[in-house]
Formats: structure tokens, sequence, C-alpha cells
């Protein structure tokens, strides 16, 4: 159902774009004020309503398309069901969508047909139906008509890569995860053993030596995925060692407790990758789910887009989006691990993790939100493990996370839902070099959990869901 976004006249708070009213047949430009990415910008938004009766207009931003689509605030705009690339007369590109947009209410059924029919279309034909039937001829096609490089061969050669999880030991407990080409789930499991090595467990969440050890571990964890992690089938990554003790040994050795201050920049480390002959089997937006059935069976997957809206282009007549991932590929450093090649699977930080317990699986625990994911599953594991919080108590927990990419280390930023911590402790990481980014009270910046914890003593399970990301907590 729809919710309460409607359309009017105006701006949405937070920059999203709202249409007047508009006659069938009227095209005017409308002016729109967007302040939703930190500076006050400018599109312009011609709006032409192409048929009154069926509740359907096309909007056309023209300018810098790229800059343009990423000003609009596309989740207040929840009417989409189809997009095309736009060429003017005069040689402007832009993009063309459709939104619902009469006599829709909030509660009102909201009905994406053409996904219904490629569902039933996957449903009818199977594997091939979507790889190298009909359907993946429409995907083609509409692909190339806007200009994509997409081709059947593509499609028809994919293939399923399944690998192992990678895991490590964390005080006394097993924490299982996604392998390369995430770079999430290394990320994870490597900024966990630099906090056992520096004993995080001995402070409180609320301390400064707590936020140190930690902030400097996620920081130590991004810039060693982001160096030495690609595709699998491309790189003989040095992924083993990356998620040892020795190396995490090493790594915490940047943590001076004695003499706490934010590194300027985290000095990089000398592990080896090696480029392979790739063989010929292997060729945000974001969505985490934890799930756990009557025999304590857990799943934890992420599902993602990339980016708000994928790369922003539906499949013409197919009701879906495409994800934004190409775009997570190097494309100037032909020596990095990730530089764009044919074939070649991106990387992603989604990080879908377990943990067990004498073998046995207790906690499932994930999260959409880019960079954030890896600290955000961290503080779970910390809250719920080490401090005895459960699970819904560890999701509500304030956040703060030095996740900046800006030059991938410098300045030490950290997102932080400020107005929730103590000013005391504020001031305190101010002073030992940390930049505030303050992102609210309870903001999606700094992840959205969907987790599920499993009592086996009382054979109890707990879910716990985000209020971050409006996630629910379902039992049945």
């Amino acid at each position: 159902t729809l919710s309460e976004t409607g359309m009017g006249s105006g701006m949405t708070e937070d920059g999203g774009l709202i249409m007047e009213d508009i006659m069938p047949g009227d095209k005017r430009y409308k002016e729109a004020k967007v302040d939703n990415v930190g500076n006050d910008a400018y599109v312009r938004a011609k709006v032409i309503v192409t048929s009154s009766s069926a509740g359907v207009m096309n909007t056309f931003v023209d300018g810098n398309a790229d800059n343009d689509l990423q000003m609009l605030n596309f989740q207040n705009q929840p009417y989409s069901v189809d997009w095309e690339r736009v060429v003017l007369e005069d040689g402007t590109v832009g993009y063309q969508t459709i939104y619902y947009y009469e006599n829709d209410a909030t509660g009102d059924l909201f009905k994406n047909e053409p996904l219904a029919d490629t569902l039933e279309a996957i449903a009818k034909g199977g594997i091939e139906e979507f790889y190298t039937g009909e359907l993946a001829q429409k995907m083609v096609d509409g692909l190339q008509a806007n200009g994509s490089l997409m081709a059947m061969e593509d499609l028809a050669t994919y293939t399923v890569a399944e690998r192992e999880p990678i895991r490590t030991e964390y005080y006394g407990y097993e924490v299982v995860t996604v392998p390369p080409p995430s770079n999430g789930g290394d990320w994870l499991l490597e900024m966990l053993n630099i906090m056992e090595e520096k004993d995080i467990s001995q402070y409180d969440p609320s301390t400064l030596e707590y936020q140190y050890i930690f902030n400097e571990a996620c920081r130590i964890g991004l810039v060693d995925s982001y160096t030495y992690i690609g595709d699998p089938a491309f790189y003989d990554l040095p992924v083993e060692e990356m998620i040892s003790d020795e190396f995490a040994a090493e790594r915490a050795a940047l943590i001076d407790m004695d003499n706490m201050q934010a590194m300027e920049s985290v000095p990089l480390s000398d592990l080896p990758v090696t480029k392979l002959e790739p063989t010929a089997e292997e060729s945000q937006h974001t969505t985490h789910i934890a799930v756990i059935d009557q025999y304590g069976n857990i799943v934890s997957t992420t599902n993602t887009l990339g980016n708000g809206w994928g790369c922003k282009f539906m499949a013409p007549g197919l009701g879906f989006f495409y994800n934004s991932h190409i775009g997570n590929l190097d494309h100037e450093n032909p020596d990095s691990p990730d530089y764009v090649m044919p074939g070649k699977r991106v990387r992603s930080t989604i990080s879908p993790s377990l943990v067990l317990q004498d073998g046995n699986p207790i906690m499932a625990v994930g999260s959409p939100g880019s960079l954030a994911i890896p600290p955000a599953v961290a503080t779970i594991i910390n809250n719920v493990l080490l401090y005895g919080m459960n699970v819904q108590q560890a999701i509500n927990e304030p956040r703060a996370m030095a996740i900046n990419r800006s030059g991938m280390d410098s300045p030490a930023r950290v997102s932080i839902e400020q107005p929730r911590f103590d000013p005391d402790l504020v001031a305190q990481m101010e002073g030992i070099g940390y930049e505030m980014k303050d992102v609210g009270e309870y903001n999606m910046a700094v992840g959205g959990i969907a987790a599920i914890y499993l009592d086996r003593d009382n054979g109890i399970f707990y879910a716990g869901a985000d209020p971050r990301r409006g996630y629910k907590a379902l039992a049945y």
C-alpha cells in the first residue's frame, strides 16, 4: 500500500520533489530547491502529464542527469513503475520516469503489474526463462536500447559461484560470514580480531577507550578490505592472512592505548595479491533478512541494488530496477584487485553473518548501509556477546563508526548519532582527533540491523528489528 507521501505542491522536508496539480497536456518548468545533499542546489524538472484518466505522468530531469538523479529524493516518490533514457532534439540527455499520482491516497493498493508478469514468467519458465528465454531477450533489448553493452551471451554464460564462508573465533564464539568478492566479511572479521587483541570487552561502550579501539579497528579493516579484496576468480587474495590472529596482532599494534590518538592515516600493510587466469566457470537498494525455523535452522541473507533505486533504470515493461554495482569496480587503477574486467563479479560490503556457540548457530545478523554494514554488525555482536544485551536492546543502542572513505582513511571522521551520546564522550573523541559527523538520533546512515538470537538453553527465539529502517520482527 502507498505511504503517506502523497502528491501536492512544493517540496518534502528532506528535499523530495512534489509536483503541482497539472492538467493533461500541460508542459511547464518548475524550479525546485533541493537541500538533502548538504548544500543548496537547484534542479529543473519538466513535467508532462500524458494521461489524466490513467493517473500517470512523466517527469524529465534535464541538465546534468547523474547529479540531478542523485539530488532528487526518490524515497519520497514511491510511485515509479518505469524508467527510460531520453535524448532531446538539442542533444540534452536525461531520464524519463512514470509515476502514479492521481487518486492515490494512504491505504490505496499499488500494483506493479509488469513485475507480476515477470515473476509469473520465471515461475513458469524457470532458470532458462531468466537467462536464455523471452524474459532474457526483453531485458537485453531494453538495456541495449538505452546504451548498455549487455548481450544475450552475458546472461547465457552466467553461472552461480558457490564459495566457502570465512570465519574467526571471537571471545569463544565462532563468527561466520561472507567471503570475497564481498569485502564486508573480511573487514568484519579483521575488525573483530583486532578488538579481541586489544581486549575491548574490558571497556564499556560509553568510554573513550572502547570508542578508540572500535573506531581505529574499523578504519584499519576498511582500508585493508579496499586494498586487497576483489573477485577471487581473478586474483589469489590474502583473505586467510587478513583474518588471522597474527595479522590482527600486527595491525592492532597501530592502536596505542598509552597515547590514544586517531591515526592521521592508516598505514598500508604488504600482503601479496597475485593475478590469476580466470576460468570459464567464473566467467543499495540493500535489505537484510534473518530467519529461523522451529528446528533451529538459521539463515542470514543480504540483497542489494547498491544505491537507492540501484542505477535508477527500470527494466522497460518488466517492473524492476537494475543494480548500480558496476560503480563499485575500480575504473582507474589496473593494479587493483577490483579493476573492471569482463566477467568480473563486483565487490560489495554486504556482511550477512552467523554466530555459533559450540558449533551450533545462536545468532543471525546483518544490515544494509554500504560502509556502515561491517561496523553495524560488529556493534550488535559486541552488545549481545560481550555486554549481555538482548538482541533488540543491542540494536537500539546508539552507534558511532569511523567510515569515512574520502582518501580512504583521512580525516578520521565518525558518523555518530550524537544527540544520544554523552557530550563529554563526544568532546573526548574530538580531543583525540576524531571529526564528528552528526547523523541525528536514529539514522539509517549507521546501518539497519535485522537479527535473530536463539537461547538454546531455554528454547527461546528472540528477534530484533532496527527502527532506523522501519524493520519489523515477525513470528508465526
